[in-house]
C-alpha cells in the first residue's frame, strides 16, 4: 500500500471512530434499555435463547452488508464491546475472536 493511499485509510478509519465515539452515549442509554429484556428472559430461565435468537439475527443481517458499513459496524460493536467490560449485567464470556488491528 502506497503511503497516500496508507495515510488516507488511517484518516478514514480515525474519522470512523470518532463518528462512534460520539454516539457512544446513545448507544450506552440503547445498551441499558435493552439489558432490561435480559432481565425479563432471565426470570423465564430464556436468557441462553434469547442471545441465540439475538445472534442468529445479526449474522443474518451481516450477510447482506457490504465492506464498508461492516467497518463502521466493527467500531460500534467495539465500542459496545468497551461499555460491556465495565458492565455488571451479565457473566463474563470468554472472547473468542480478537480484535483485527491494521
Amino acid at each position: 500500500m502506497t503511503d497516500n493511499r496508507k495515510t488516507k485509510h488511517e484518516f478514514i478509519r480515525q474519522a470512523i471512530k470518532e463518528a462512534v465515539e460520539r454516539m457512544k452515549p446513545e448507544l450506552r442509554a440503547a445498551s441499558e434499555a435493552a439489558h432490561h429484556l435480559v432481565e425479563e428472559a432471565e426470570a423465564e430461565d430464556e436468557a441462553d435463547f434469547e442471545r441465540t435468537v439475538e445472534l442468529g439475527y445479526v449474522v443474518d443481517l451481516l450477510a447482506n452488508f457490504c465492506w464498508p458499513n461492516l467497518a463502521v459496524l466493527y467500531q460500534v460493536a467495539c465500542a459496545l464491546n468497551e461499555m460491556d467490560g465495565a458492565d455488571e449485567h451479565e457473566p463474563e464470556r470468554t472472547q473468542r475472536n480478537q480484535p483485527h488491528r491494521h
